[in-house]
C-alpha cells in the first residue's frame, strides 16, 4: 500500500455532495494545509486534475470579486512545485502535454470544446468529506502528496454555475487521481437537477457499485484516445424505430463506431450520418425542425403543455451488445415554457472520434468502471437518494 494514502486499512470510500447543476456535475474537495474548499467538475475524459490557483491570470480565470474561490497556494504550508527532472514529471508525459519551464514541470491541456488550462504541476494534501454528516466540520485527508495542476492560465465554460475552480480527472492515467488513491474501480449515479436535492455519490474502490450489464472498453485506435471509456455501438433507435446507419458506425469497427462516456460534457455528441438521420427521424415523429446554431436540435412543440408530459416524447436508445441504453427523457429534452420549441441535449460533432454520451444522457443510470478488467457496468435505476 502506498504510504501516501491516508487510510491504508481500506482502499474504498465514497464522496458525497455531487451537485447536479443543470448541465454539469461538480464535487466539493479540499486542497492544502489548512484545507481550502474547491468546487470541481467531475470529468471521466480528462487526464489531469487541476485547479485555478491565485497565480492564475485574472483575464482568463476568475474575475476580481471571485478571487477568494481560487486555490491560494501561498496560504498552504504543504504546497510544493514539482521539478521537471523528476520521475513524477516524466510519468505525466501524456499526449505531449507536459513541458519544462524554468526547471519546473509545466502542463498544457486543451479540450474538444475549446477550453484550456496551463500551469505548473504541484503536490499538496487532498481532503474531502467521505461520508455526509451535518455535524462534521473538518474534511478527511485522503492523499498526503496529491499530484495536480496549479493552473496559471485557463478558460473554462462554467455552464450554469460560476464558482467552479477546476476539474477532478477520472481517466486512469499513471499519476491520475484513481491511481494515486490506489483504486481500480469507481461508480456514479447522477439524478436530474430538477429533482432538487444535492446528495449524489461517487464511489471508489471497494465501495464502487458494479451493477447490471458489463461491457468491454473498446481499445483506443489512436494515442489521443488512450484510456477513454469507450463502448462499441451496435445501433440507434428513435421511438422504437431503428435508424439506417452505415456499417462504419456500428460494432466499433472504426473510431466513429464507438461512443465514450464523458461526465465533463453535458451534451451527447454524434458525428455525420448518425446525427443527421437522428434529426430526420425526430422531425418525422415530433414535428417541424427549427434552425439552430452549433449543431443543436430544436423542434416545434405541439406535444408538451406541462413538463410532466415529457414522457410522451420519442425515446432515443443506443444499442450496445446485449443491452439497450435508453436515455431518460428528463435528461434528453429541454422544454422551453416561454416558446413553442422543444430542444435536445444532443448536438453534432465534426470529429469522427468524438461520439460522446454526455452527462445529461447518463442521468438515472448507475455507471461502474473497472480499470484493470477494462469493463464498464450499466444499470438503469432511480439515482435519487433517500431522505435523510
Amino acid at each position: 500500500m502506498d504510504p501516501n494514502i491516508s487510510s491504508p486499512s481500506s482502499v474504498g470510500f465514497s464522496l458525497q455532495n455531487i451537485h447536479p447543476a443543470r448541465l454539469s456535475a461538480f464535487l466539493e474537495i479540499y486542497i492544502g494545509t489548512p484545507p481550502q474548499k474547491l468546487q470541481m467538475f467531475v470529468d471521466t475524459s480528462s487526464p489531469l486534475t487541476w485547479v485555478e490557483c491565485m497565480s492564475c491570470a485574472i483575464r482568463t480565470c476568475m474575475v476580481d470579486d471571485e478571487a477568494d474561490f481560487q486555490f491560494n497556494e501561498e496560504r498552504s504550508t504543504t504546497h510544493t512545485l514539482i521539478d521537471s527532472n523528476t520521475d513524477i514529471c516524466n510519468d505525466l508525459s501524456f499526449e505531449n502535454s507536459i513541458f519544462e519551464r524554468a526547471g519546473k514541470c509545466e502542463f498544457n491541456l486543451t479540450y474538444a470544446d475549446g477550453d484550456w488550462s496551463s500551469g505548473l504541476i504541484s503536490t499538496d494534501v487532498f481532503s474531502a468529506f467521505k461520508v455526509y454528516n451535518a455535524t462534521t466540520s473538518v474534511p478527511t485527508p485522503i492523499l498526503n502528496n496529491f499530484i495536480f495542476g496549479c493552473s496559471q492560465d485557463s478558460r473554462m465554460n462554467h455552464g450554469d454555475f460560476d464558482e467552479i475552480h477546476g476539474i477532478l480527472a477520472l481517466l486512469p492515467t499513471p499519476k491520475g487521481f484513481l491511481r494515486q488513491v490506489g483504486v481500480n474501480k469507481f461508480s456514479h449515479c447522477f439524478y436530474p437537477y430538477s429533482r432538487g436535492r444535492w446528495h449524489n455519490f461517487l464511489h471508489f474502490g471497494n465501495q464502487a457499485q458494479l451493477l447490471g450489464n458489463s461491457f468491454d472498453i473498446v481499445p483506443a485506435k489512436s494515442f489521443q484516445l488512450l484510456g477513454r471509456y469507450s463502448l462499441a455501438l451496435y445501433g440507434i433507435s428513435v421511438g422504437g424505430k431503428a435508424l439506417p446507419l452505415p456499417d462504419e458506425f456500428l460494432n466499433g469497427t472504426q473510431s466513429r463506431g464507438t461512443l465514450f462516456l464523458d461526465t465533463g460534457t453535458p451534451y451527447t455528441h454524434l458525428y455525420g450520418d448518425a446525427f443527421y438521420r437522428l434529426a430526420e427521424e425526430l422531425q418525422i415523429q415530433i414535428g417541424n425542425i427549427y434552425p439552430s446554431r452549433g449543431g443543436s436540435l430544436c423542434y416545434e412543440n405541439i406535444w408538451i403543455k406541462d413538463i410532466r408530459d415529457i414522457e410522451s416524447l420519442p425515446k432515443i436508445t443506443f444499442h450496445f451488445k446485449d443491452f439497450d441504453f435508453e436515455i431518460q427523457n428528463i435528461g434528453l429534452y429541454i422544454v422551453y415554457p416561454w416558446s413553442d420549441m422543444i430542444g435536445l441535449h444532443i448536438t453534432r460533432t465534426t470529429r469522427p472520434s468524438s461520439n460522446i454520451i454526455g452527462l445529461t444522457a447518463l442521468m438515472n443510470h448507475n455507471i461502474g468502471y473497472h480499470i484493470d478488467y477494462k469493463k464498464i457496468y450499466i444499470q438503469r435505476q432511480d439515482c435519487m437518494p433517500p431522505d435523510n
